[in-house]
């Protein structure tokens, strides 16, 4: 029982974060200005992106970095959780007697 209880609640603590962590979108306008720089002499590995993009990237950043302690935090609990039912499953297994041949009664 414990066990199911503990299980609900890291996989609603790994959805919360998940959610919280989730980037937003947006449309792209079609007469959006170009992504790639179209004939860089001086640098050709040159990038243009819109404002917006690139407040949205900081915002995506920002989140990442807000919620990676989380993240790395829930890994750690997934992992101890299946340590603990590796263990658990092996004291089940050691402490359940062996099955014997039922004794035939005599009427």
């Amino acid at each position: 029982m414990l066990l199911k209880w503990n299980f609900k609640r890291i996989t609603l603590i790994l959805g919360l974060s998940l959610v919280i962590s989730a980037c937003n979108t947006t449309k792209q306008n079609e007469s959006a200005e170009p992504l790639v720089k179209q004939g860089a002499v001086n640098a050709p590995q040159s990038i243009l992106i819109k404002k917006a993009d690139l407040v949205l990237l900081q915002d995506s950043a920002k989140q990442w970095k807000n919620a990676q302690t989380n993240v790395d935090k829930i890994s750690q609990l997934e992992h101890k959780l299946t340590q603990l039912t590796a263990t658990l499953t092996q004291q089940i297994e050691q402490s359940e007697p062996p099955l014997s041949e039922p004794k035939e009664t005599i009427l």
